[in-house]
């Protein structure tokens, strides 16, 4: 990034395209935050781009951004593995939850087990699903 702080304007504006429900605009952003980002300085851009991507790629039906779950589970296992993201576990629980044919049958226990460490770190999703 140019300045310290361009990424964060970039998550920013992302996050409010998102809210207009403005996808491909928003996706495109978090894309230049993985492209430009400096993992020392931009961190935590960095781990919210790849958070938002993932969940697109979960997505069918957003012009510009390719459904591949497959993508999404590995970038959001890879997301677990280096920050312990809680959002991350939330929905690697939920692809576990409600299974993806062909790529991961449903299982309770794997879900359950993402949920819950998505819940103690403050997830709300997660917390109202195992409470």
């Amino acid at each position: 990034g140019d300045s310290p702080y361009v990424c964060n304007a970039h998550i920013d504006q992302a996050l409010l395209l998102q809210k207009m429900a403005r996808h491909t605009e928003a996706f495109r952003l978090y894309k230049t935050v993985l492209e430009k980002g400096v993992a020392e300085k931009d961190a935590l851009s960095i781990e919210t781009a790849k958070l938002s991507i993932a969940r697109y790629h979960l997505c069918r039906d957003i012009p510009g951004v390719q459904y591949d779950p497959l993508l999404a589970h590995t970038m959001l296992q890879a997301l677990v593995e280096t920050t312990n993201n809680p959002h991350a576990h939330y929905w690697l629980g939920s692809i576990y939850d409600e299974g993806i044919p062909g790529l991961f049958d449903i299982d309770r226990e794997k879900a359950f087990n993402h949920f819950l460490i998505a819940a103690d770190a403050g997830d709300n999703d997660a917390t109202f699903l195992v409470s």
